[in-house]
């Protein structure tokens, strides 16, 4: 087992991961395109921080893609064209109300209007690195990379001077939180179907 950087040679594999493990995720509705943009958006940027896990066997078996908190802005604006071609392809998807929800949010992110990214800005005193994405593939969970993805994630963060480390999960997923804390992430909100998770380094 292997755990490295992401590259630009693993992102077919890590899109078809990402793809399986959120499956029901609104962002997999908008098709393999849009998701290959928004891994490839994290790869090679000095504000990111990223891993992927390779099995013994060669295969990707999981990865983390992280951003400084405030990337929210910058990540619309670069995939808003794309994620509006690919609407457009898919015009069935324009009833959806989490859909139109997600749109307006992302507009509302872009113009500067969302006043959750101030908020929790200053509920912490430092620099704050965002998990954003986490996938692990059927074949490898249990195996332990999850945990050595985690570890080498937060070594990098501890390394480029980040004070604390911050997600989002619904609360429904119940194995994903038992994770988070078994590897010492605390609850930061606890009464909205999203929480969020915060680890001081």
């Amino acid at each position: 087992m292997e755990v490295r950087n992401f590259k630009e040679q693993d992102l077919d594999a890590v899109c078809d991961l990402h793809m399986w493990a959120f499956k029901d995720h609104l962002n997999v509705l908008l098709g393999k395109t849009y998701i290959r943009a928004f891994l490839k958006w994290f790869i090679g940027r000095a504000d990111c921080i990223n891993v992927v896990g390779i099995m013994d066997q060669g295969a990707t078996g999981g990865y983390i893609v992280g951003a400084t908190w405030g990337y929210q802005q910058q990540m619309n604006k670069s995939l808003f064209k794309i994620a509006a071609i690919e609407m457009l392809k898919r015009p069935w998807l324009l009833v959806h109300k989490k859909i139109i929800f997600s749109v307006c949010l992302r507009v509302k992110t872009i113009l500067g209007l969302n006043k959750f990214i101030g908020k929790t800005s200053a509920r912490y005193e430092g620099k704050i690195l965002s998990l954003v994405g986490i996938g692990v593939a059927e074949n490898a969970q249990g195996s332990g990379i999850a945990t050595r993805m985690m570890e080498a994630f937060i070594n990098q963060a501890k390394g480029a001077g980040y004070d604390f480390v911050r997600l989002s999960v619904y609360s429904s997923n119940e194995r994903a939180r038992r994770f988070y804390e078994k590897t010492g992430w605390q609850p930061e909100i606890t009464n909205k179907p999203v929480m969020g998770y915060y680890k001081k380094l």
